[in-house]
């Protein structure tokens, strides 16, 4: 850390980690987003059949 060239070196891995970490939490953002839309869907699927229209689910 007593070199020139650290002050530039902690500042990269700074922004490195905080990459790190908005990529995680985008990650997680659209994994549920997935898990959201696929218990949507499966609630519209069970809505349907229901109703009996079960003959246009499948």
């Amino acid at each position: 850390l007593a070199d020139p060239g650290a002050q530039d070196d902690i500042d990269e891995l700074r922004e490195l980690l905080r990459a790190w970490r908005d990529a995680k939490a985008s990650a997680w953002k659209a994994a549920i987003r997935w898990i959201v839309r696929g218990a949507l869907a499966l609630l519209l699927v069970g809505i349907a059949m229901r109703l009996g229209l079960g003959h246009l689910v499948s």
